[in-house]
């Protein structure tokens, strides 16, 4: 950690080697340093894991893969779990008035119930790039959540089977996954 760090980043289930988030162990860090912790939850969905509940400030998700269920829709999710203090030293975008905002400090914003970090990439990155969904990527999308606890069910069922197979088989050096014993 430097002191010019803003952000930790990590995924809850690594990308290729599917490595498992050391939660524990990186949330200390972050409340020793006032960092905030994000974390890509693509893989995992809130399906099968909640950030939140592990230490995580903001969480993220590619709605294209899982979420969706069928790779139709291009989408993201930023989601702020207005667990942060803001107000640290180390975040004077969040502390000092946004003059292209009427003055507002975001950080002053958790007083009165509104996560800081989704309402300033809301009002400045969605304003200053349009990053929005299309209607129908959207729809798409919120169609694809519907079936996601029966399509993660599935997933993760048929994903321990190839593992365990794969795990026993003679021409099989090693076999990554976390649900394994080994």
């Amino acid at each position: 950690i430097r002191p010019n760090t803003k952000i930790i980043y990590g995924e809850t289930l690594g990308n290729p080697d599917i490595k498992v988030f050391p939660f524990a162990e990186v949330s200390a860090i972050a409340k020793a340093y006032n960092i905030p912790i994000m974390i890509d939850n693509t893989f995992a969905t809130p399906y099968l894991c909640r950030p939140f509940e592990h230490g995580a400030n903001i969480i993220t998700h590619s709605t294209t893969k899982f979420l969706a269920g069928h790779g139709q829709a291009i989408g993201g999710v930023i989601v702020d779990g207005g667990n942060f203090d803001w107000t640290s030293g180390r975040f004077d975008n969040f502390t000092t008035p946004d003059p292209s905002y009427h003055g507002l400090k975001y950080a002053d914003l958790v007083g009165v119930g509104l996560p800081p970090f989704a309402i300033k990439a809301r009002v400045q990155i969605l304003r200053d790039i349009g990053a929005s969904q299309a209607p129908f990527n959207a729809w798409n999308t919120l169609t694809g959540i519907e079936t996601l606890s029966l399509r993660m069910d599935r997933h993760c069922s048929n994903a321990q089977q190839v593992a365990e197979f794969l795990e026993g088989h003679a021409s099989v050096k090693w076999v990554a996954y976390p649900g394994l014993k080994s």
